[in-house]
């Protein structure tokens, strides 16, 4: 049924008393009645939330090289506004849902994978692996990499001798022996030019492609070593578990799955023997002895088991400053509940925690992980701020970093992880509101070459969901913070209202201060123990 006049008018009053943040408790119950009941509303809703997102940001470009002053709303533009949209509402309303229903109706081919998900957001300059050990490696004159090398997508890596791990951020490790050149693609793909390569993926992996000018390697969850020559013929064998082979000649047979011990070759010369293949095979299936270096782990974590003096006791290594975390002014006690690992906190949406953390707000690696409990169908009004805090560098002053779960469908499946920063952001495929425990880890790097902008890469149960260097609208705080190194839980900084709070469960948040490996991710996830030192010599499979 259609919305009467008299229900666009009180749903126009109740969005723009949201947007000035002075929403009162029945008109938010009037709200989310009206969103919960009718298809148009939510239509309406979503189409005045995105048009204040857009001239918010409109407004914000346009004075972007002003002087930062603190937030006013001006009431008289905002009245004008007001009376611009009352001419409008009638049409608006009518294609808000002619919108709606188009945007339900259109079939899709198939769903979104996470590896198509990730490789879509990637961008230019994006980094999607990293360098985590080498043994005895003879570069070519145009690449050095050392542990810990950061790899972007389509760089290229040429090896003369010696053996190089090449850590991917899916999970996948590459272990390349040289004399050998590849390209790294995305964080799900890489091509084998010539060389040898041993894979192994684990399970959050699994969909990790190798390619070849003669064949393209689909990884099911397995270890497997693939050896190709300058000449264009490419042999795969499966060292354990299964892969899917698919010949690039269309004249050869199509795609099968290998599995343990089995051997195929590919290429112009593939009824070929070659002793050269069968030697480099066997030297891949050895373990390699691998030089890692040392990485400090320096970290907080509050594990949110049981509340003392008003808040919960942090354990910190290699940091100094960072407090306790601390119930918000006003509420009266601890709300613990059933955890993932021993209890966890409950935020009811009414309350928050906040601890000091010095150093948070500047733009520097970091990976923050923590479990969450979202409600099944929670309400888009509980979306806020599981974890934030106010950023501080030339060119994000007065911004938060907000990580939630995503409210907009416009801009990712609606319940996805969601982190936003300033202009950047990144939305997952995995839905959190379904009343399940789930493992989040975001893990951010500052992009060198764009001065200020921060990289996002976010992990949900272990699993790669996407990174981004997307640009949307930024948010900003009043002047009423009054640090910036103060990192929240349950709510965003600044002004107190009810829009800006989470609701759900959270257990054990970790803060280390150095971008964590999807190894150590999966450890940390599994063991719920901080990641330990990388050591020198560690040997690899």
């Amino acid at each position: 049924m259609s919305l009467t006049d008299s229900e666009i008018l009180d749903l126009h009053d109740l969005c723009s008393a949201l947007l000035d943040d002075q929403i009162s408790d029945l008109q938010q119950q009037r709200l989310t009645q009206m969103l919960a009941s009718s298809n148009e509303a939510r239509a309406f809703y979503f189409h005045e939330m995105s048009l204040s997102a857009s001239l918010t940001e409109y407004a914000n470009d346009m004075q972007s090289d002003a002087p930062v002053m603190p937030a006013v709303k001006p009431k008289q533009s905002r009245a004008k506004l007001n009376l611009w949209t009352l001419g409008a509402l009638s049409m608006a309303a009518c294609l808000a849902f002619g919108s709606f229903l188009y945007f339900n109706a259109t079939p899709h081919s198939s769903p979104t994978t996470h590896d198509e998900l990730a490789d879509g957001e990637l961008q230019t300059g994006a980094l999607i692996a990293r360098v985590t050990g080498v043994k005895d490696p003879l570069w070519k004159a145009q690449g050095h990499f050392q542990p810990g090398d950061a790899l972007s997508r389509g760089q290229r890596i040429e090896i003369e001798s010696g053996v190089a791990e090449i850590t991917f951020d899916c999970g996948a490790r590459l272990v390349l022996e040289g004399p050998a050149v590849l390209d790294v693609e995305s964080a799900w793909e890489a091509t084998l030019q010539h060389g040898g390569l041993k894979a192994t993926v684990p399970h959050e992996a699994i969909g990790f492609r190798v390619h070849h000018s003669s064949v393209e390697v689909v990884d099911l969850g397995t270890e497997f070593s693939m050896v190709a020559t300058a000449g264009g013929d490419a042999e795969v064998r499966v060292i354990e578990g299964s892969v899917e082979v698919s010949p690039v000649n269309a004249e050869e047979p199509s795609a099968t799955v290998l599995h343990t011990n089995e051997t195929r070759r590919f290429g112009k010369n593939r009824k070929t023997g070659n002793g050269d293949m069968e030697a480099r095979h066997g030297r891949l299936a050895q373990s390699k002895v691998m030089d890692r270096g040392k990485l400090e782990v320096n970290y907080a974590h509050w594990s949110l088991d049981n509340a003392s003096e008003g808040g919960f006791k942090a354990e910190v290594v290699g940091l100094a400053g960072v407090q306790n975390a601390r119930f918000d002014a006003g509420h009266a006690g601890e709300l613990l509940t059933d955890g993932r690992w021993q209890n966890a906190l409950r935020f009811d949406g009414t309350m928050a925690m906040s601890a000091v953390v010095p150093g948070i707000s500047r733009p520097v690696s970091r990976t923050v992980a923590f479990w969450v409990r979202v409600p099944e169908n929670a309400e888009l009004s509980d979306s806020h701020a599981m974890v934030a805090w106010q950023t501080h560098n030339k060119k994000m002053v007065s911004r938060v970093l907000e990580i939630g779960w995503n409210r907009n469908p416009n801009q990712g499946p609606l319940g996805a992880l969601r982190t936003e920063l300033g202009k950047i952001y990144a939305v997952g495929v995995t839905p959190l509101r379904d009343g399940r425990w789930h493992h989040l880890a975001i893990v951010f790097l500052p992009v060198a070459s764009k001065e200020g902008a921060v990289q996002v890469t976010q992990y949900v149960d272990g699993r790669l969901e996407g990174t981004t260097l997307h640009a949307i609208k930024s948010k900003h705080l009043g002047a009423e913070v009054a640090s910036s190194d103060v990192m929240w839980m349950g709510r965003l900084p600044g002004k107190r209202n009810k829009s800006n709070f989470f609701r759900g469960d959270m257990d054990e948040l970790f803060i280390t201060y150095r971008a964590l490996s999807p190894t150590e991710i999966v450890r940390l996830m599994t063991e719920n123990q901080p990641p330990r030192l990388e050591l020198t010599d560690a040997t690899t499979r």
